[in-house]
């Protein structure tokens, strides 16, 4: 995930954290519409993101889940 490398890529920079964490709210927005306390499979780069593939793909949520946590950790 794009956030995790950027953590990774500068782990001493408080900027890249801070912008991990902005990215990773803009999911949280998506797990309380449409399919509910879940994450599409993908969705369009551009705004307004729009969900596409499968409403509900256990990997896009344990992923932002995984890496939530490991902000959290830091």
């Amino acid at each position: 995930m794009w956030c995790e490398a950027l953590v990774t890529a500068f782990p001493e920079d408080p900027r890249a954290v801070h912008l991990a964490r902005a990215t990773l709210r803009t999911a949280e927005a998506e797990l309380k519409r449409g399919c509910v306390g879940q994450l599409s499979e993908i969705e369009d780069g551009d705004y307004p993101h729009t969900p596409r593939g499968t409403c509900a793909q256990a990997w896009s949520v344990t992923e932002f889940l995984r890496v939530l946590a490991r902000l959290d950790a830091d």
